[in-house]
């Protein structure tokens, strides 16, 4: 039997059951299924602290499938309902670039892009994961996004205003791993309007596939007085998805190897050498 979990919903915050959120969408773990991907999963999830340049977690395990690991971090009503009319609309835009077709992406697909993602960083922000991976809790403790952030989403669930988002292909991947890769980074002294240690800015990225996303979010508190240097021109190795400013051609130009991208410090990691 389901063990029945109640608590706060970390988007509307009611106090109610909480459901089983798939890290990886049902619809993507169907297609990456259909795509030829069976077999055991293997899950990499890892948390990385930016300024000591340090792992808070990392761990791999092993799935019986693609949708096994589930997260009990929002309640019943947010999760069935916008955040899964979110996950329909999303879905038509991604499965192309999965299957490595060459699409366009409109205006329209990267701000729903946008806004999709804007729900992975807000919800990978708020969760304390056991290092088995076979429990996790929510939490807002050290999160860069704070409780008015999660129920301004909720209230009109479409990027803030300092998020930025882009996508590319990977060229070596393991069909059947999904890398999921996180970085918060807080204050420090040369920021002396808030207090040493208050959380600022994250990175994340994750794959589905040949699929890498990558993302970037200052809190508002903290863009008050801090913003990365971040270049968001087009890049070969990139689509930018937010902010949308014109059409793209998906997929990019060049491929990237994922070995060769590291976490900056607080901006941007590009790729150090061609993938392809």
């Amino acid at each position: 039997m389901t063990q029945r979990i109640r608590g706060n919903c970390q988007f509307c915050g009611q106090y109610r059951d909480l459901t089983r959120e798939d890290l990886i969408p049902k619809w993507a773990a169907r297609y990456l299924r259909e795509l030829g991907n069976t077999g055991d999963v293997l899950l990499s999830i890892r948390v990385r602290d930016l300024d000591t340049r340090s792992d808070l977690f990392n761990n791999r395990k092993k799935l019986g499938s693609f949708s096994a690991f589930k997260i009990p971090i929002v309640c019943g009503e947010c999760n069935n309902g916008w955040m899964s009319s979110l996950e329909d609309g999303v879905r038509p835009i991604i499965e192309p670039m999965v299957a490595g077709l060459r699409t366009e992406l409109t205006i329209k697909d990267q701000e729903l892009l946008g806004s999709w993602l804007t729900l992975k960083l807000y919800t990978f922000d708020r969760l304390k994961l056991h290092p088995t991976l076979e429990k996790s809790v929510s939490t807002s403790e050290q999160s860069v996004v704070s409780d008015y952030e999660m129920k301004s989403f909720f209230a009109q669930p479409s990027p803030p205003k300092e998020f930025f988002a882009r996508v590319g292909r990977l060229s070596n991947y393991g069909s059947n791993q999904v890398i999921f890769e996180f970085a918060r980074k807080t204050t420090g002294p040369d920021l002396l309007e808030l207090p040493q240690g208050t959380p600022a800015s994250c990175e994340f990225r994750f794959s589905l596939g040949p699929v890498l996303f990558h993302c970037m979010f200052t809190n508002s508190e903290s863009s008050k007085y801090y913003l990365p240097e971040i270049d968001i021109l087009p890049q070969p190795y990139w689509s930018i998805v937010f902010p949308a400013v014109t059409t793209q051609q998906w997929p990019p130009p060049f491929s990237i190897d994922f070995n060769s991208l590291e976490l900056s410090q607080g901006g941007w990691y590009n790729p150090v050498r061609d993938a392809e």
